[in-house]
């Protein structure tokens, strides 16, 4: 299954680590709630996997967790192709990309 987060498509959801590949790639994290999926946040990692299972990650799910009335899922765009300069640059526009269509919606 896949997602479409602004103009790029995601694998996912994911519901555990154990399908996400240790790849560069972003990553988004959502809320599913009744199969509403809400975003809160898109990053990037060289290694998306080790990323998501990163302790410092895993603390700030919490803080998620406590704010989710569903329940944790996360998708991922695999950028095996790009620098990690290109990569952020990637998400940087997509979340340019989704502050206009918000602003465009309000």
């Amino acid at each position: 299954m896949t997602i479409l987060i602004g103009r790029l498509e995601f694998d996912g959801p994911f519901h555990d680590g154990e399908t996400i590949e240790a790849r560069p790639g972003l990553f988004a994290l959502f809320c599913e709630t009744d199969d509403e999926y809400e975003l809160l946040e898109v990053d990037h990692s060289d290694n998306v996997d080790g990323c998501l299972q990163n302790e410092e990650f895993v603390n700030n799910i919490a803080f998620y967790q406590e704010n989710c009335a569903g329940s944790l899922c996360a998708a991922v765009h695999y950028t095996d192709d790009l620098t990690r300069k290109e990569r952020a640059q990637l998400r940087e526009e997509l979340l340019a990309e989704l502050r206009e269509d918000e602003a465009l919606t309000a």
